[in-house]
């Protein structure tokens, strides 16, 4: 592996056998990109640490553990800064890299108005 992006976890502190996780995070020759909210253990060994959104700020579909209704979250404020939602910064990856998959410019709302494709229990 020569590039890890990492976002929405932190995984020097959260995977297991943290030994071979913090070696493998500093070595020389793995580039580390980290997008989060704060500066977190993982975020300590990144090349580059972009900002991410928070709840206040981006449109969001939330699946609550143990629960069987999802919530919806609308944008209170604009992003802050430079921060990104994950899929805008996604969405700019791909049309930098010329991915043309339709699907990979669809808006957050298009997104979540999709039909699931997921399984359904019974």
């Amino acid at each position: 592996m020569k590039a890890l992006f990492v976002y929405n976890s932190n995984p020097a502190a959260v995977a297991p056998e943290q030994t071979k996780v913090l070696e493998g995070l500093a070595r020389e020759d793995l580039f580390t990109v980290v997008h989060d909210l704060f500066q977190t253990d993982t975020a300590d060994f990144a090349d580059i640490v972009l900002p991410a959104t928070t709840t206040l700020e981006m449109f969001d579909i939330h699946k609550p553990y143990g629960q069987l209704y999802l919530s919806l979250s609308r944008p209170a404020i604009a992003p802050l800064g430079e921060a990104l939602a994950n899929t805008e910064l996604f969405r700019r990856l791909a049309a930098r890299m010329g991915l043309a998959d339709p699907c990979l410019r669809d808006s957050d709302e298009t997104m979540a108005a999709r039909p699931s494709t997921g399984t359904t229990r019974t």
